[in-house]
C-alpha cells in the first residue's frame, strides 16, 4: 500500500519520519487539489511497478525460497530519498 501523508500540522521531523517509515510523499494543507491528484497517480504507478517486479520473482525458475523472499523484500523496502 502506498501512503501519502496529508496533514495540517507538519514538522520537518515528522516528514522525516513519515519518508522513513515508506510513506509515498508527504503533503501539508491547504493542499492543491490537481497536486493531490497527481501524487495518487504516481503512488498507484509504483505500486502497480512494484507488483509487476514481485511477480516476476515470484515466478522465476531455479531460485530457492529464501532468496525469493530477499528479492520479495527488497522491492518492497521503503526508498528513503538522499535528502533525508
Amino acid at each position: 500500500m502506498e501512503v501519502i501523508l496529508l496533514t495540517g500540522h507538519s514538522t520537518i521531523c515528522s516528514a522525516v519520519e513519515a519518508i522513513k517509515f515508506g510513506a509515498f510523499d508527504y503533503l501539508t494543507k491547504p493542499c492543491d487539489i490537481n497536486r493531490l491528484i497527481s501524487k495518487a497517480r504516481q503512488a498507484v504507478a509504483r505500486k502497480e511497478e512494484r507488483e509487476a517486479k514481485i511477480f516476476e520473482v515470484r515466478t522465476k525458475l531455479y531460485i530457492t525460497k529464501q532468496e525469493r523472499d530477499e528479492l520479495i523484500s527488497q522491492i518492497l523496502r521503503p526508498e528513503i530519498p538522499d535528502q533525508f
